[in-house]
């Protein structure tokens, strides 16, 4: 393929900061849940491999149409990937269907090759026959899984559809040089693919209750460990990313980075949820600071100053003892020396992957980045079984925090905030009226009182997804479907200033909440009922 990316020499590197959103709202735990269930385990499986599908899938075509010298080490690592996910379908069905799963699976990985190919050659016949091939194994794919699921086949074609056009889409996104949006369907398609664990684990839940149990596959302590594994996962595939794109002084290094950056707001937001504001704020800082070492390290690399590059790490190090030292304060049954040698782990992969990248052994850089990626998932379990531990009455508290979630919600019209309780969370867009319709912005409404949300950009969809529930809502439409049925919003959903925007009273009925109007003011306050 022909190599478009020129490689040079950076001097210097930074990041921006995002702005935050909040990522969940404190859940209720009852005195047995437990993060580690047969069908949480099963649920954490799917999602951390499907998760890293979906990710090095976006890596290994930017590499294919960059020409980058790393493209079949990338590929490998894609294929590793496929043969964790045929393991996990062979632990549920066993070997012949995990053959099946394999030779679909590939096929449709080949597929998105093709149209990389047809991309450099400028074939648009060839991009057209890749995108018809895509669609038929939509169609086989979807057959499958409803047959070993349950599930309805249409339903889960549709979510393939979703993550054909979030990869195709990323893709088109780059060549174009797109680069913002191109980094925004790379992580709507990583959290997709989480949503879409969370799903087929449902399934397989409730049709095989004597090998799985009773436990339902969403419930508080399970989802905390997939969001927070998720977010973990998704910070250490970015921050290698960010750091080879760094060195090569690629054109898409600053989206990269602000997808990282992103990454670290959502994860602060998961710590304000269960903690407090003031101890997300503190985890930002610690946080954000740990990335800077990361980066300065690059930037020695790159100047070629083993002085600076030593620095980074005695930074990293005191990272390191500072970190497990906050979050051993914040949860007595985590220890400090036991975080820090994970941490240690960590460190030590994002930085071996990254001299191995320099080093040009490639194979050594994506098996480290995977163990990076995989060691964050375990990093996950630990800290939701400590947290649930801790919120649930098995373990000592220390905290005398209200468990029962989010009791009342205020915003104002034309206001950015959005008031949580007593955490304020701040808005990129501003709730507004229409036509005597108030409309608020569906995403931050929706986290506020714990639902997961995912966005496709490519069809103008959003996915609501709380309690083994799924809200589905178009922008443009005056229509949403609930559990696939279909129901009247009143009022057109909006897509205003990037955010979908929909009707406030539609949104509190459907989650519960009464709405409560001060005129004197223009503010809203929402309460639980």
């Amino acid at each position: 393929m022909k190599k478009y990316l020129k490689k040079t020499v950076v001097p210097a590197l930074g990041l921006a900061l995002a702005l935050p959103s909040l990522a969940m709202a404190q859940p209720a735990y009852e005195q047995d849940d437990a993060t580690d269930t047969s069908i949480g385990n099963l649920r954490a499986e799917l999602g951390q491999n499907l998760g890293e599908h979906a990710a090095l899938a976006v890596i290994v075509m930017q590499k294919g149409i960059d020409g980058a010298d790393d493209f079949d080490e990338a590929a490998g690592a894609l294929a590793n990937n496929t043969d964790d996910l045929a393991a996990s379908i062979g632990k549920v069905y066993g070997d012949l269907a995990a053959q099946d799963f394999e030779e679909m699976w590939s096929a449709h990985i080949g597929f998105f090759v093709d149209y990389v190919e047809g991309e450099a050659a400028g074939d648009e016949a060839m991009k057209d026959e890749a995108l018809e091939d895509l669609s038929g194994y939509k169609e086989d794919f979807s057959e499958f899984l409803a047959g070993a699921t349950g599930q309805e086949a249409d339903t889960i074609a549709q979510g393939l559809q979703t993550h054909v056009e979030q990869l195709i889409g990323a893709f088109d996104d780059y060549v174009d040089e797109d680069y913002d949006e191109a980094y925004d369907s790379m992580r709507d398609a990583y959290g997709h693919m989480y949503m879409t664990a969370k799903l087929l684990s449902a399934g397989i839940a409730d049709r095989y209750v004597d090998t799985y149990g009773v436990t339902d596959a969403d419930t508080p302590a399970v989802d905390l460990r997939a969001k927070l594994s998720e977010q973990l996962g998704e910070h250490a595939i970015l921050a290698v990313l960010a750091m080879q794109k760094g060195i090569d002084g690629a054109p898409d290094f600053g989206a990269a980075a602000d997808a990282l950056n992103a990454n670290t707001e959502a994860l602060t937001a998961s710590i304000g949820a269960v903690y407090g504001e003031e101890a997300a704020d503190a985890f930002h800082t610690i946080w954000t600071n740990h990335i800077g070492y990361f980066v300065d390290y690059v930037t020695a690399t790159a100047a070629n100053d083993r002085e600076a590059k030593q620095e980074a790490l005695d930074d990293l190090a005191q990272y390191k003892q500072d970190f497990s030292e906050f979050l051993a304060g914040a949860n007595p049954n985590l220890e400090a020396a036991a975080l820090a040698e994970g941490l240690q782990t960590h460190i030590e992969q994002l930085i071996g992957s990254f001299d191995d990248y320099v080093a040009a052994d490639y194979d050594d850089a994506y098996s480290a980045e995977r163990e990076a990626y995989q060691h964050m998932h375990r990093v996950g379990a630990l800290l939701s079984k400590a947290i649930v531990s801790q919120f649930s009455g098995d373990g000592d508290t220390g905290s005398d925090m209200d468990m029962d979630g989010p009791q009342k919600i205020w915003l104002g019209v034309d206001d950015d905030k959005l008031i949580v309780d007593d955490m304020t969370i701040p808005m990129d867009v501003e709730p507004f009226i229409e036509r005597g319709t108030t409309y608020v912005p569906l995403r931050f409404m929706s986290e506020a009182v714990g639902a997961d949300i995912r966005w496709d950009n490519t069809t103008k969809t959003a996915w609501i997804m709380t309690g083994g529930n799924t809200a589905e809502f178009w922008a443009g439409m005056d229509e949403m479907e609930l559990n696939g049925e279909r129901m009247d919003v009143g009022h057109e959903v909006k897509l205003r200033d990037g955010r979908v925007q929909i009707p406030l009273r539609f949104i509190t009925e459907l989650l519960g909440w009464s709405v409560h109007y001060n005129g004197a003011d223009g503010s809203i306050t929402l309460k639980k009922t």
